[in-house]
């Protein structure tokens, strides 16, 4: 018979100590990959750039991961499901690999994959239109 091994939970104060990178998510701790390759760290900047605009602080408007070999998984699924409960009204998944960005907007508590492109509003003032092509080519 095969027993259960439980699996540690830590705190802030925990990681805090820990040497190495590690991201705590729900009391879980991950090691963090390596290095982002140069092309993880292109996209990550233009990204950056098309949507480092001033926003009210104080609301959730957007989210995003850029996805890599490593943490693939973690991105589709288990942050994906933190950013949806934390009420992030956009969520974004940007795969340097394929050279796609899925936007995903939250509609009664769930995200829906938006089907409308790559543009929308974070607020009435404020469009967001993402080029892939831009934002892929190195």
């Amino acid at each position: 018979m095969q027993r259960d091994i439980p699996i540690p939970h830590y705190t802030v104060q925990d990681n805090s100590h820990w040497q190495d990178d590690w991201e705590l998510i729900h009391d879980y701790s991950y090691a963090l990959s390596p290095s982002p390759l140069p092309k993880h760290q292109i996209v990550s900047r233009k990204l950056l750039k098309y949507l480092s605009i001033e926003i009210d602080n104080k609301k959730k408007e957007c989210g995003c991961e850029i996805f890599s070999p490593v943490t693939r998984l973690k991105d589709r699924n288990l942050k994906f499901n933190i950013y949806q409960q934390s009420g992030v009204k956009y969520y974004l998944m940007a795969d340097p690999g394929a050279k796609t960005i899925k936007p995903f907007e939250l509609a009664n508590n769930s995200y829906i994959e938006m089907k409308n492109g790559l543009q929308f509003f974070l607020n009435s003032s404020c469009a967001v239109t993402l080029l892939p092509e831009q934002i892929f080519e190195t």
